[in-house]
């Protein structure tokens, strides 16, 4: 069954959305009981079928968890930056407490997103894009960003936080109202948690503080929030299809209740709990590059649930445009 709905009405800056719409939230609106095939995972990389390769609860901490404070003390930052040197050539991944952003923000953040995707379709259509309509400014919808075999199970709501020119907060969706200034605010912290970040690899790395500063300056902070509602057969589909992060690194706040985040090391698919107040820090191919290999972009995916809806937050430090 294929869901597809026309939408002809314009957005608040006035460009009107003429597009096939096929989202997985309007397959939940009809209630479907079986999952379209333009969704259905390839046998061999159903979740189900790498159950003899897949630790499917671990323990809070398995992944290298990283308390950032320990950097601002003269006594315990050579202790921290050599776990981050550890975490970065195992795992390629780490979770971070202390990381600097308030709870207040990333709780605003979530709640802001969450009443975003609990809106009524018809609110948040006239923001709906594809990969060819994509302005480069703003997006809500299904766009394939990793061009995988089958359709992910996940609509996301998406655009720039840095630079200005890209920013455009303006554009995003003024309801509910506090979702553009709480949005901002996030992205304002990520940036200087990117900072920090990059300097402590630098550091980490035995380069000087500002190595890393210096080669990412101009990249772009590329945000996500990502919607992976319920699926009658989850264990079917992928809610993001394994891939590894092209830019340089990435800082994911998972769900607080579901452990939809999966690593792959050692030929292994790891699923990682969330820890309370962490986010999940992974390594980019452009920083593998950078480092020549010592530093690992790991392969990831999303699985989802039958009866949990799930919802991250991801920033990315990316490129800039040609």
């Amino acid at each position: 069954m294929e869901m597809a709905s026309n939408i002809g009405e314009a957005g608040e800056g006035g460009h009107e959305k003429k597009k096939q719409v096929k989202l997985v939230q309007e397959l939940l609106e009809v209630a479907v009981t079986e999952v379209p095939r333009e969704f259905l995972v390839p046998a061999k990389e159903r979740p189900q079928n790498n159950a003899d390769h897949l630790i499917k609860k671990t323990q809070p901490g398995f992944l290298p968890l990283i308390d950032l404070a320990g950097l601002l003390h003269p006594l315990s930052q050579a202790h921290t930056l050599h776990q981050i040197a550890l975490a970065c050539e195992e795992w390629g991944f780490f979770q971070a407490i202390n990381h600097g952003i308030p709870r207040s923000i990333i709780e605003g953040a979530r709640l802001a997103t969450r009443q975003f995707f609990e809106l009524p379709m018809e609110k948040k259509l006239p923001y709906y894009v594809d990969n060819k309509n994509f302005d480069g400014f703003l997006g809500y919808g299904h766009t394939d960003f990793f061009q995988g075999v089958a359709t992910d199970w996940m609509d996301s709501l998406f655009g720039f936080l840095a630079p200005e020119p890209l920013k455009r907060i303006d554009l995003w969706p003024s309801q509910p109202q506090k979702l553009r200034g709480m949005v901002e605010s996030y992205g304002l912290e990520l940036q200087r948690l990117f900072t920090r970040l990059l300097v402590a690899i630098s550091k980490s790395l035995g380069k000087v503080d500002d190595h890393l500063e210096k080669e990412f300056r101009h990249y772009n902070l590329f945000f996500r929030a990502n919607y992976y509602p319920p699926c009658p057969q989850p264990e079917l589909v992928l809610g993001t299809h394994g891939h590894k992060d092209h830019g340089c690194l990435t800082v994911l706040l998972q769900d607080k209740d579901e452990d939809g985040l999966q690593v792959f090391k050692n030929g292994q698919w790891f699923s990682i709990d969330p820890t309370p107040d962490a986010l999940v820090i992974n390594i980019g191919d452009q920083l593998q590059t950078l480092t020549n290999g010592k530093y690992k972009s790991a392969l990831h995916r999303g699985v989802v649930s039958n009866d949990q809806t799930i919802i991250t937050l991801v920033a990315h430090l990316d490129p800039p445009h040609p």
